[in-house]
């Protein structure tokens, strides 16, 4: 036996394991080389590091500090420790110590101080959302009601005043958007003791309110509205006594005719009671295709009741109450399948408290619709302090509450993930690491945070927890979702996607861009097909068939009139021809090999240049639909001369028979 073999024992060392909560005392047995100068050195053992220490429970591996570690004299490949310095494994590999840990998700929600608002500090205002941008109207201060109408960019933190809300001013009314217009109805006319039940619309490319179909129930004020698809919804409030109505709003019917620009006024249509008893000052979301009404007061208290309405069955079902203490005139918003609720005033005390709903949470039981009850969860209290009335909305991923009582122009911003995503890897050996895998070898999905998800079908999530396809981004709308390319800060200089107002957008970063669409013609080369230019202006490489089309021609889109000179020897200088393309020339173009009728574009051109397009290459095209105004004027120039000549020829002929009568 070598000499060293005999001065080897084994040593049972009682090992703790800090990470169980019954603080088991685990037992290892390893072989040690005593040094009798008192100190410890160890030394990687190639053998030991191809094999384990086994045990019934499990395998086990020493437990050192970093510095022990780094005592290691001579570690080699394979050898593992388990650091209790960062609570991580520690593998030697590539002539390096790295470290084998889990990933590190920390979220926590923020709200941040922006903009204050630009317009005079006010309660019970209404605002919405339609695309990245925030709008706010109404409200009161001092009992004086208001009609002034403001639009919010979170990406430049301005605010810019728009036309005023319809004829009447108002204060708790209530506000949504469907695709990309505004709504705004209901509420109360201080200054002549009025309740309101009118209905406008807002489009914000034309800054113009254009008053739609009166609400369909009895005037009130302290309602609240949501929109659900295409639809809008208003229920709730106070009006000839407290309200517990609900009526859904059909932005396309004609029923109620059409308004001053010939679009419909949609129709109002009774739906099932809000549950619960009638109330006003309450809170009303919609996500996820639901609508939700809580909070307010009812005749005798303030309430925390929460109800979901389901649109396709016409439904009422109750829900976890919220969170927080009873309250009225809070506000709230929703972000992804979340919705929020904050704010607000309990009886004699204005709060701050700021809470989350989640609709799949089986904490408080199952429902009567057999689905989840959700659950409340407290988030960071809101920024703008203790106030009632305020408005909230929420745009992208971030949630906004504005201005309230006590009065206020504070606007606040919320971000419910204000997170990082930490991979505790090698930090001292640049950038080679090891992460935590499943059992299969790859990162296990319940690692990720909620905001990215890969689940049992392979689909993946981002910003939504059900993915439906293969890559599934959440339903927020924005202008810019997928970026191919471009890394300028704001949501229209970019290459990319984005869903926004109904529009699927498809984005280039300047005018002088172009949408391109292509088609493989082998392993090297495409042929251009479609191109749109930054202009609008686009070219077909080939035949279009369609069953109709127009161009624009309201004369309210026009000025500066003259009429066509001369069309009639303009015409007449034109030249038809039979002609057949350039095939081979110009195969990118996708000419046909048929023979051609036209004129040729560098004549018309002289003739008439308002005709004649040159695109960046120098070639030339002609708008031959344009042409048929100058045909219609040669026309009646023509038949003006046919007349003339007609007539001559009567008064010719009536002096060749007077002539031959004899008179």
């Amino acid at each position: 036996m070598p000499i060293y073999a005999r001065i080897l024992k084994p040593l049972k060392i009682l090992f703790y394991n800090r990470k169980m909560a019954n603080n088991m005392k685990k037992n290892i047995l390893f072989y040690s080389i005593l040094i009798f100068t008192g100190s410890v050195l160890l030394s990687g053992n190639i053998t030991f590091a191809q094999s384990t220490t086994l045990a019934a429970d499990g395998v086990y591996v020493p437990r050192l500090t970093t510095t022990q570690r780094n005592a290691i004299s001579s570690p080699t490949a394979g050898q593992m420790i388990y650091n209790t310095d960062d609570d991580c494994f520690n593998v030697y590999q590539k002539d390096s110590w790295q470290k084998l840990c889990g990933l590190n998700y920390q979220a926590t929600d923020s709200w941040t101080r922006k903009a204050d608002f630009a317009g005079n500090e006010r309660k019970a205002a209404v605002g919405f959302s339609i695309g990245n941008k925030g709008y706010i109207g109404t409200g009161d201060i001092n009992g004086n009601t208001l009609k002034d109408f403001w639009e919010y960019d979170p990406l430049t933190d301005t605010w810019t005043q728009k036309a005023d809300v319809g004829e009447t001013k108002r204060e708790y009314a209530v506000g949504f958007s469907i695709g990309n217009k505004g709504y705004i109805g209901t509420g109360y006319n201080n200054e002549d003791s009025n309740f309101l039940k009118d209905f406008w619309e807002y489009d914000p490319t034309t800054n113009r309110w254009v008053q739609k179909a009166d609400f369909g129930g009895a005037k009130r004020e302290q309602a609240v509205g949501f929109s659900i698809g295409n639809k809008g919804y208003i229920g709730t409030g106070y009006g000839v006594g407290l309200l517990k109505d609900f009526w859904e709003y059909d932005p396309t019917s004609t029923v109620n005719g059409t308004d001053v620009n010939g679009n419909p006024k949609g129709k109002w249509l009774q739906k099932a009671d809000v549950g619960g008893p009638e109330r006003y000052g309450a809170v009303g979301i919609s996500t996820s295709n639901k609508g939700y009404i809580g909070t307010g007061y009812d005749e005798n208290d303030v309430r925390k009741d929460f109800w979901e309405y389901n649109p396709v069955t016409n439904e009422w079902i109750q829900k976890a109450d919220f969170g927080g203490t009873p309250r009225g005139y809070a506000v709230g918003f929703s972000l992804g399948d979340k919705s929020y609720i904050g704010t607000g005033f309990n009886n004699n005390n204005y709060t701050k408290g700021f809470w989350e709903y989640n609709p799949t949470s089986t904490i408080n039981g199952i429902g009567a619709d057999g689905k989840p009850k959700g659950s409340w969860l407290q988030k960071k209290d809101v920024g703008t302090g203790q106030i009632e009335s305020a408005v909230g909305f929420s745009i992208g991923n971030k949630g906004y509450i504005v201005m309230g009582y006590p009065y206020s122009k504070n606007l606040w911003e919320y971000n419910p993930n204000d997170s990082n995503l930490t991979l505790q890897g090698n930090a001292f050996n640049g950038v080679s690491q090891l992460v935590q895998t499943d059992n299969t070898g790859k990162i296990s999905t319940s690692i990720l945070p909620n905001f990215a998800l890969l689940n049992d079908s392979g689909f993946l999530g981002i910003g939504t927890s059900n993915p439906k396809a293969q890559i599934h981004l959440s339903s927020l709308l924005a202008n810019k979702k997928i970026i191919l390319w471009g890394d300028a800060d704001n949501a229209h200089e970019f290459y990319g996607f984005g869903v926004n107002g109904g529009s699927l957008r498809y984005q280039v970063d300047h005018s002088g861009a172009a949408h391109v669409f292509y088609a493989a013609e082998s392993t090297t080369a495409s042929k251009e097909l479609f191109r749109i230019n930054g202009n609008g202006s686009a070219v077909l490489a080939g035949n279009l068939v369609t069953n109709g089309s127009s161009s624009s021609s309201d004369i309210r889109y026009k000025r500066h009139f003259s009429s066509i000179e001369n069309p009639l020897a303009k015409v007449l200088q034109m030249n038809g021809f039979q002609y057949y393309w350039k095939t081979e020339q110009f195969k990118e173009k996708n000419f046909p090999e048929s023979r051609q009728i036209g004129f040729i574009a560098q004549e018309v051109e002289q003739l008439f240049p308002e005709l004649v397009n040159t695109d960046e290459k120098g070639y030339k095209s002609v708008d031959y639909a344009r042409l048929t105004p100058v045909l219609v004027e040669a026309i009646k120039e023509l038949k003006q001369e046919n007349n003339a000549i007609r007539k001559e020829i009567e008064a010719l002929k009536n002096v060749f028979l007077q002539a031959q009568n004899g008179k």
